[in-house]
């Protein structure tokens, strides 16, 4: 009995030892397995570039579909209301025939666009905001500079054309006195280093501390201060036939483009 135990014990114990001797024999070594990590560096380095940028190039698609449905938005309520095109919005100057009601205070849900677009709402912007638009880098005003009581900025992504949409105290424009309406431009994807409010008003300045277009879906990325803005940066636009092109900053500073009696 004794010696059938004693020979069962080296059977198990020589089992034990093969398997363990396999078990080593799988195994990675330490320089295979920094080998390994090493590969799927190198290839998440060459993968990721490529998927942002696929991802950026849905969010432009995404982008020219919001501005096509706003561009269409205010054609339709230039048909229903005599032909006029709304306002243009600012902080401070507030109109009943504002575009978008965003400035600090009002109702957003009275904007002359809401019927056509839904509501501007800055936690379900919907066709307002460019998904690759981030609200919190835009400019920031105090509703009362002295207290600095309240603090509010323009949430969304888009701009209307101040010399089609007029602003306050200016003589509204028809749909029908735009000249060669496909190439005018009605909306702007705006940078977010310029945008403070609904109005996209370069021409004020010349083009040189104005409002320019947003760069944030080109390849090289991020947006850039427009006093330094190359004229080949570009973004995205609405016309007033609501086709949209990715448009040069150059192009969009032509009165060609922008200006509706223009021809």
């Amino acid at each position: 009995m004794r010696r059938a135990l004693h020979t069962t014990e080296l059977h198990t114990s020589g089992t034990f030892t093969s398997r363990n001797r396999r078990r080593r024999q799988n195994a990675f070594s330490l320089v295979e397995l920094l080998v390994v990590i090493g590969v799927i560096t190198i290839l998440m380095g060459l993968l990721m570039p490529a998927v942002g940028r696929a991802r950026e190039s849905a969010n432009r698609t995404a982008c020219m579909s919001n501005l096509r449905q706003l561009a269409a938005g205010l054609l339709q309520y230039a048909t229903d209301n005599r032909g006029y095109f709304p306002r243009a919005a600012q902080n401070i100057v507030y109109s009943d025939e504002d575009w978008i009601y965003y400035q600090y205070g009002r109702d957003p849900a009275l904007g002359r666009l809401v019927p056509y677009c839904g509501v501007p709402r800055p936690d379900r912007p919907g066709v307002y905001r460019c998904p690759s638009d981030d609200p919190t880098t835009h400019l920031w005003y105090w509703t009362d500079p002295i207290k600095n009581k309240e603090r509010f900025n323009y949430p969304f992504s888009y701009s209307v054309n101040y010399a089609i949409c007029k602003l306050p105290g200016r003589p509204m424009v028809k749909a029908t006195q735009v000249r060669m309406a496909p190439t005018k431009i009605l909306v702007v994807d705006e940078s977010a280093d310029t945008i403070d409010d609904g109005a996209w008003a370069w021409a004020e300045q010349n083009g040189i501390d104005g409002n320019v277009l947003s760069r944030r879906h080109e390849r090289r990325g991020g947006e850039q201060p427009f006093a330094k803005a190359a004229s080949s940066a570009r973004g995205n636009v609405a016309f007033c036939d609501a086709h949209v092109e990715y448009l040069t900053r150059g192009d969009s500073f032509s009165a060609c483009h922008f200006d509706p009696f223009f021809h």
